[in-house]
């Protein structure tokens, strides 16, 4: 066995002796270490001579002390000990709990330092373990864990004979527990019980003979579990209420601290921006570290914490000189509108219903971004602007209006060059008279059918409400986004995107004959070429489209179509079934395209010609819009009109090819009557077909 380890101690001085004879036991040794003193606040000893005080003496001091004192002064000695303890100065432990606001009455099952111990003291019964906040109120004690000294029994562990004395009972209707029990602190709904008290029941039970004394014997459990839980419920409201006092002293303290630093920030010139702060800027400051604490404010804690509070102060003065700055801004921006809207009254463009092409021109938010504008609203911002000052800006106006769309085409070109490099499309000369060049609303309305110039009038991009964009951040531009935030012009974000289903469009017009890259979108228009989709079309019946509605029907139905099949998608109808299906769509569009597209609800495209600051509403608005604000029925096509971009977007007639075999059914029938299908020969649908139904579907089954 190796020897033990020596531990390496610092050498005092050892004590002189008194004779020469002295006794070496009595002297400090050489190997001695001096521990150290323990920093104890106030005077040491100063209660050294109490234990021989009178005795009256110390039943009138020990009269005016709290339970958790008497407590406290048991524990220095043992002779206090012993004097406390003592049952016939219980009187002294009574008059100290009536020291105590609101406690509540000694339950009977516990003694005077036990209910001391439990209601003043937070230490583990078990480990010592400090600040135990938990505590088991139905067994009287306090355990930092479950597992802490195995105290605490769970459901699952009890012995037989609790589980048999609770069937009794409830066999018997008596519904109470025989053994109190807690909520378990992992499992709420779990209950658990006190090791003793199991014990001490099972030591009772085996020592009953018969089931008459177990009988009693649980209802006398039941009655003391019964009282114990009145008692509970008082000690439990009790040592919340406390919980709760604590809390609000806490905060009353914090809040002291901080109305002293507030003071402080004062002092040092910062009144009016902290009275400006809002209640959650301030709440900033009170949750700093330095800030959020219960002691008084000193100087030296002050200095500790001006930094980091004089920073938020810094920056919210930062955020009031933009606000102001932003105010000031917004309101020359309204005299900016004001004027404006003059100068339109003056050459008579409220007298007469706005116009599509009025439609595509900038508004007062885009207006102020050009240098005429800005450079009056910021020449000199002290002095006050009136309608006058715009005067000179404003004869300049149409070469403005001229200037910004100039602009807005460059932008919108570029676009388009980008989506179509690579291709010899790239290099036409004017490249948005191009069949393909089209852009895409990825806002709302999901166009795909957007052209220069209907695009700068698109309703999506003259939005009522949004959040600001990306590339706007400065003050200028956030104050002209809430001053004139439905006029200003947000077609130059990312929610427009050019023509995503290009490659398709391109081969729609190969399989009408014309070239992508030469032909222009009126000689795509005037073309006769139907098509019929090869995948939904069968033997007794097909849909026939135009190229928009082929591109349309793509994206809906066949997006994922794979690249070997998308060449043979379309096939062209011939001349004469050609001709037959466009008579029909040009009839049915020139019915849907007029009054009767009012009564249809397309969302954000329905425009009142009267009205120059309201955005596209949907058709129930404008219907109950007109009348309020015109007061008479609006008048279509001239009150209220729909957007060029719409007339493209509206869903084309369908219209259907379907064989003389189904001439009796009554769908066919119906369709051939309202226009909307024609029969032909089942040889013209039987040809290149590449799905084949041996029973014709219903109109639902096809395109």
């Amino acid at each position: 066995m190796p020897p033990r380890k020596k531990v390496k101690t610092n050498a005092v001085d050892a004590a002189p002796a008194t004779n020469e004879g002295a006794d070496s036991s009595k002297s400090v040794g050489v190997n001695a270490v001096a521990k150290p003193r323990r920093a104890v606040r106030g005077r040491l000893g100063g209660l050294k001579d109490m234990p021989n005080m009178p005795l009256d003496i110390l039943i009138e001091i020990m009269g005016l002390l709290t339970p958790k004192d008497l407590l406290n002064l048991a524990r220095t000695s043992k002779d206090f000990r012993a004097f406390l303890l003592d049952r016939k100065f219980e009187y002294l432990w009574e008059a100290a709990r009536s020291q105590v606001l609101w406690l509540p009455d000694r339950p009977p099952y516990l003694s005077e330092p036990a209910y001391a111990n439990l209601m003043f003291f937070n230490d583990c019964y078990n480990c010592g373990k400090s600040n135990v906040q938990h505590v088991y109120w139905e067994f009287g004690v306090r355990y930092c864990t479950e597992k802490c000294g195995g105290q605490i029994v769970l459901e699952r562990d009890l012995p037989i004979a609790v589980t048999v004395a609770q069937n009794i009972a409830y066999l018997q209707h008596l519904y109470d527990p025989v053994i109190s029990h807690c909520p378990s602190r992992v499992r709420s709904n779990r209950p658990v019980r006190y090791k003793p008290e199991v014990d001490a029941f099972c030591e009772k039970w085996e020592s009953l003979a018969d089931d008459v004394e177990r009988l009693r014997f649980i209802k006398e459990c039941q009655k003391k579990t019964s009282e114990r839980r009145k008692h509970t419920f008082l000690l439990r409201d009790w040592a919340n209420y406390c919980r709760d006092q604590k809390e609000l002293d806490k905060d009353r303290m914090k809040g002291e601290r901080f109305e002293a630093v507030k003071e402080r920030i004062r002092q040092e010139g910062w009144s009016k921006e902290l009275e400006s702060m809002s209640n959650y800027e301030l709440s900033r400051i009170r949750a700093l570290p330095a800030v959020d604490k219960t002691t008084k404010l000193t100087n030296q804690a002050w200095e500790a914490m001006r930094e980091s509070v004089m920073k938020f102060v810094h920056e919210h003065r930062d955020k009031m000189m933009i606000k102001e700055r932003r105010k000031a801004i917004i309101a020359r921006l309204q005299v900016m509108r004001e004027a404006i809207a003059a100068h339109h009254e003056a050459l008579g463009r409220n007298k007469r219903p706005r116009t599509k092409e009025e439609d595509r021109e900038p508004r007062p938010g885009d207006l102020a971004h050009l240098s005429e504008f800005h450079k009056v609203l910021f020449t000199n911002p002290e002095v006050p602007l009136t309608k006058e000052s715009f005067a000179a800006a404003l004869e300049s106006l149409p070469d403005m209006i001229e200037r910004w769309t100039e602009r807005q085409r460059e932008r919108y070109e570029a676009r388009a060059l980008h989506g179509l490099r690579g291709t010899p499309a790239a290099e036409a000369d004017n490249i948005f008279e191009l069949a393909v060049c089209t852009f895409s609303c990825t806002r709302g309305c999901r166009d795909d059918w957007l052209r220069w110039p209907d695009i700068l009038g698109h309703p999506c991009f003259w939005p009522r409400f949004g959040r600001l964009p990306d590339e706007m951040k400065d003050d200028f531009d956030s104050a002209v986004h809430a001053a004139c935030g439905h006029e200003l012009f947000y077609g130059h974000n990312p929610h427009v995107v050019f023509n995503p289903h290009l490659g398709m469009t391109r081969r729609i017009i190969r399989a009408c004959g014309e070239d992508p890259d030469s032909v222009t979108w009126d000689a795509m228009q005037a073309s006769p070429v139907r098509l019929r989709c090869t995948k939904c079309s069968n033997a007794n019946c097909c849909e026939v489209f135009d190229w928009i509605s082929a591109s349309s029907h793509y994206r809906d139905y066949h997006p994922r179509t794979p690249r070997a099949e998308k060449d043979n998608l379309w096939v062209p109808l011939g001349e004469k079934e050609a001709t037959r299906a466009k008579a029909l769509a040009d009839t049915l569009f020139e019915v849907w395209s007029g009054p009767k597209a009012y009564t249809r609800n397309y969302e954000h495209f329905i425009v009142c010609a009267w009205c120059r600051e309201e955005p596209s509403q949907i058709m129930r608005h404008i219907l109950d819009h007109f009348p309020k604000s015109h007061g008479r029925e609006p008048v279509y096509g001239v009150d209220v009109y729909i957007t060029d971009d719409l007339r493209t977007h509206m869903h084309r007639p369908r219209v259907r090819m379907c064989s003389t075999a189904m001439a009796d059914e009554p769908w066919v029938k119906q369709s051939v009557e309202q226009g909307t299908a024609f029969l032909v020969s089942p040889e013209v649908l039987s040809s290149k077909a590449t799905v084949e139904h041996p029973i014709a579907s219903a109109p639902k089954a096809t395109c």
